[in-house]
């Protein structure tokens, strides 16, 4: 049977951790471990850096800043472990946080471990002898899809996570950074991106709900189960979290959504793989999940391929009905055909 695991590599030039300063704490929490150190770096990932420790019998995976960052906001460490410690009791695919360091005598930065997930994880490369019927992508789209939408119905104060963000201003906030650190770090004009910047400070949509969402959604990120690869038994990457419109988690997740078929996947997870990776589904074709107070949260289930069908119809005037804010009238620009 082939070996589908994600599994840890050597780790990066420059990128080393120094175990003789890390191994006293790790015995200081783990008191009851003799085995030796031994640490590898799991080989996607260059914003914070994730490890794989084996400290005796067990497997810690530590997660810290890139080497030689300033920009301490947007690595804060205590942050995502934060998001962790609050969401994993209510949303299962996150991973179970252990201990928060932020005395920086020990690594030169802020860090925290977690347990780690073995699963299968779809890289740029996926793994070799994976079996991929276009049946299993159709379910695995269905649950990717699923997942997020689960995400955004979690009721996020309950949990402690309501002072996490500023929904308030959201979109306008991601459209002017976004155009700022544009202009801050570009080194070509391009004059296309002066008319997409100007026409979406025109066009920043109103706030159709508010979520707790994830701002970086996509294959591989998100840990399959092994035995069942249609399964999602993990989320990773938490960094950019933060409380939002919903929408704009659902986009960026689109953003991934290729028109060009990848080479290393075949033919089959094309075919019904959606709403990301196939040209045959599109974002108006999702629709809420859930009823209730949080149905203006949810975006999702998988709704037919054929936009003109009577099904899909259906399913894009409810989701229209659902995400519209009250005592808002849609537009011409949102017909049923759009």
């Amino acid at each position: 049977m082939a070996d589908l695991l994600d599994h840890p590599t050597k780790v990066r030039p420059g990128e080393e951790l120094d175990l003789s300063r890390l191994e006293p704490f790790l015995r200081s929490h783990f008191p009851t471990e003799l085995g030796p150190l031994s640490l590898q770096q799991f080989p996607s990932g260059h914003s914070n850096l994730t490890y794989l420790l084996q400290f005796g019998s067990k497997e810690l995976v530590l997660r810290r800043p890139p080497f030689g960052s300033k920009v301490k906001t947007a690595h804060d460490m205590g942050r995502e472990f934060r998001v962790l410690s609050r969401l994993h009791s209510v949303y299962a695919p996150a991973p179970a946080v252990l201990f928060y360091c932020g005395d920086e005598s020990f690594l030169g930065a802020p860090f925290y471990l977690m347990e780690r997930v073995h699963g299968v994880i779809l890289r740029r490369d996926p793994p070799s002898g994976l079996d991929f019927p276009s049946e299993k992508a159709h379910r695995l789209s269905e649950c990717f899809v699923e997942n997020l939408a689960l995400l955004h119905s979690l009721d996020y104060a309950a949990v402690g996570l309501a002072d996490l963000g500023k929904p308030q201003g959201y979109l306008e906030r991601q459209v002017r950074g976004w155009i700022e650190r544009y202009h801050g770090s570009k080194t070509h004009d391009h004059p296309e991106v002066e008319k997409i910047s100007e026409w979406m400070q025109q066009h920043i949509p109103a706030t159709g709900g508010v979520s707790l969402i994830h701002n970086d959604y996509k294959y591989d990120n998100a840990v399959l189960d092994p035995g069942d690869i249609t399964k999602i038994i993990g989320v990773l990457d938490w960094e950019m979290c933060t409380i939002g419109d919903p929408l704009a988690d659902l986009g960026t997740t689109l953003a991934y959504w290729t028109n060009n078929r990848a080479r290393c996947f075949p033919d089959s997870f094309f075919s019904y793989s959606c709403p990301v990776q196939a040209r045959s589904y599109r974002a108006a074709n999702l629709l809420p999940l859930l009823s209730g107070p949080y149905q203006g949260r949810a975006l999702c289930v998988y709704a037919p391929a054929n936009q003109y069908s009577p099904a899909c119809l259906s399913a894009k005037r409810t989701n229209r009905q659902n995400l519209k804010p009250k005592g808002r009238q849609l537009g011409r620009e949102n017909s049923e055909t759009s």
